[in-house]
């Protein structure tokens, strides 16, 4: 009886066994993939400029909280995104010497709670003498520069409560309230707003953002945390330890969890591109100040459109084929396993540029390989982002190499820099995963349009960009689109990512996703947008960083004096060169501009394009070494009663 029971339990176990080997080859164990991470870096320093921007000379320990984030790169993208061409200089390398001709001096926190006396004397020397400086969240010690006291109860910014001291009007000060702002807010004496005091912007009903003369120049002090509320803006707020969404949440969530306020889920207005005009404009009124105009020639916007695919390949080439057809350009982002050599000679026919659709396995299967010896293979492991990078690169062929991907329906790790450090170690280079998802959700959920630097959590870019879209599939509408076209147009100078995936009218058919995607071109031409590739976009705007541009300016003759040795980009979209042109104020205290002399030859003034609402003028040139000459009206002669309401300078 015990044999016989033996037996049967063996013969048990067998069974047990072929049905554990069967199952294993017809459905094998995975083994989830793991990408590695690089970090952040500090990127070379730039000399030529009229905007110096001082960096700390070591990176901040890794910071478990937003607050504790050193935001300082947060106005490396606010200059690359406004100016194109500005300086850079590590703090302990200042000097008088590095002060030099230049018209602005950023000082962010890190930098200003560091700083020596030294330093600060010579600062002080270059707003004496005519320069504007700006000082993020000063501390005790810098009294003397910025002419308040910070001393007290520190509180926390969370929204502009008045921007009167502007001293403009238009969309700037109609929205500029509703940007969500982050972090600690200094305090200080109850002021007036400008013209009447020295207040440009009021936060939590104190002052936030001020100017006072000193010397011949002026002291900016921003008593908000200015860089990493646009840091905020642009990369995510975390709700808890760098952390998005509440405990327990999923390691893969929609891009669109980590926006800044709720009400930048729909939004028509890039804050974040607000916020920096709310600063930067006021430069110009103690000196004009140009800079190289974001868009090539007289476009006075981009518009971009990306076709995800993570099944049918097929339909992203036929939205292609329709771009090339009416004179567009195309990005169209395949999956390793869904991209053949003959789908590769397709795109290059319509015109395509071939970026990765890294798979999570979360939206469709994941990307697999078989493990095992010879037919017993009873593993399968999931291919990580570098492996499906070299398998799409091999089927694209030629030996091209593959720089922009955009993730699996747009989802991102729940923490604050792992995804973006896993794309920069596979050697990628350019992301556009950030963007609405629901059909309820459009526009700037991330501030801006245009491309910026992530930063890792020790407050150091890392090398890849980030180009947010601003509409997905069933929120795209043709009258949506074209009241994004017109106030780009007109106020906000946007480059404007439209994501159609492959899948969109399969998915959720909406009659307004062919008919946005038919129009696109045609509209964004009428709106003197430059129809091109977000390849194409970053290689131009590289370009443009690369260029340099120098200024000097003369009171006496009310002459701006522009040095520019100006880089194009030759493009698919732009093969006679895409050339950054240059804009500068349309007047200087109310007086318009009388003449422009380019390299010793007289400009029409008709020749000069208009920014939208007309606050620039923006000249195009070859590429190559320039110098412009822009003269403005002189004053009226001063008569005495002028004299009698001139303000007093600050003592020395």
């Amino acid at each position: 009886m015990l044999g016989a029971l033996k037996w049967d339990l063996g013969a048990l176990l067998l069974l047990g066994l072929l049905t554990l080997l069967w199952s294993s080859l017809n459905e094998p164990t995975l083994q989830p993939a793991e990408s590695p991470q690089t970090n952040g870096s500090r990127p070379p320093d730039r000399t030529e400029g009229d905007v110096l921007l001082l960096l700390p000379a070591t990176p901040a320990a890794q910071a478990a909280e937003l607050r504790a984030l050193d935001c300082s790169y947060g106005w490396f993208n606010a200059l690359w995104h406004h100016y194109g061409a500005f300086a850079t200089a590590q703090s302990d390398n200042l000097s008088p010497q590095i002060l030099a001709g230049r018209s602005v001096v950023i000082v962010p926190e890190r930098v200003a709670l560091s700083l020596p006396r030294a330093a600060m004397s010579a600062l002080e020397d270059f707003a004496r003498r005519g320069g504007q400086l700006v000082v993020e969240l000063p501390r005790e010690g810098w009294e003397p520069l910025t002419g308040i006291s910070t001393t007290g109860a520190v509180g926390q910014a969370r929204r502009i409560t008045s921007a009167d001291g502007l001293g403009v009007h238009g969309p700037l000060r109609e929205h500029l309230v509703d940007t969500p702002l982050t972090g600690p807010l200094l305090p200080t004496a109850a002021l007036l707003p400008r013209p009447a005091g020295p207040v440009i912007l009021e936060v939590e009903e104190q002052p936030g953002l001020l100017v006072q003369p000193l010397g011949q120049g002026r002291v900016y002090t921003i008593l908000f945390d200015y860089a990493c509320s646009l840091t905020a803006l642009h990369q995510g707020k975390p709700a808890r330890h760098m952390e998005f969404g509440p405990p327990g949440s999923p390691r893969w969530q929609p891009t669109e969890n980590r926006v800044a306020h709720e009400r930048m889920l729909t939004s028509h207005v890039p804050y974040a591109d607000l916020l920096k005009r709310a600063l930067f404009d006021r430069f110009s009124e103690h000196r004009p100040m140009p800079r190289l105009w974001p868009f090539p020639g007289r476009h006075m916007g981009a518009v971009m459109n990306t076709h995800p695919s993570s099944e049918s390949t097929r339909a992203a080439l036929g939205y292609a084929d329709w771009a090339r057809k009416n004179e567009g350009a195309s990005t169209i982002f395949v999956a390793a396993d869904r991209f053949t050599p003959s789908q590769a000679a397709m795109a290059d026919q319509v015109g395509a540029q071939v970026g990765l659709l890294w798979v999570l396995g979360q939206d469709r299967p994941p990307l697999t390989k078989a493990r095992g010896l010879g037919a017993m293979q009873p593993w399968a492991e999931e291919l990580n982002l570098a492996e499906q990078l070299t398998k799409l690169e091999a089927n694209l062929g030629q030996g091209r190499q593959i720089r922009l991907v955009q993730t699996e329906e747009g989802l991102w790790e729940g923490d604050w820099d792992a995804t973006f450090r896993r794309l920069s170690a596979a050697g990628l280079r350019v992301d556009t995963s950030f963007g609405p998802g629901a059909s309820e959700h459009y526009g700037y959920l991330f501030g801006t349009g245009m491309p910026f630097y992530p930063i890792d959590s020790r407050g150091l870019p890392l090398p890849i960009l980030e180009a947010p879209y601003v509409l997905r599939g069933a929120n795209i509408n043709p009258a949506r689109l074209k009241r994004m076209l017109v106030n780009s147009q007109n106020y906000f100078h946007q480059p404007l990512a439209i994501n159609v995936p492959a899948d969109a009218m399969a998915e959720t058919p909406a009659a307004g996703i062919l008919l946005g995607f038919r129009e696109l071109h045609d509209l964004a031409r009428a709106h003197e947008h430059w129809v091109t590739s977000v390849g194409d976009l970053i290689d131009f705007l590289v370009a443009r960083r690369q260029s340099v541009l120098t200024s000097q300016w003369s009171a006496a003759e009310q002459r701006l004096t522009i040095s520019v040795n100006v880089l194009g980009a030759r493009l698919q979209s732009a093969p006679e060169g895409a050339i950054a042109s240059v804009a500068f104020p349309r007047d200087f205290e109310g007086r318009p501009i009388r003449r422009v002399v380019l390299d010793d030859e007289d400009v029409s003034l008709s020749r000069l394009a208009n920014s939208g609402a007309g606050d620039e003028r923006v000249l195009e040139m070859p590429p190559g070494r320039h110098v412009i000459a822009v003269y403005y009206e002189p004053p009226a002669p001063a008569t005495d009663e002028d004299l009698d309401t001139l303000p007093a300078e600050r003592a020395p």
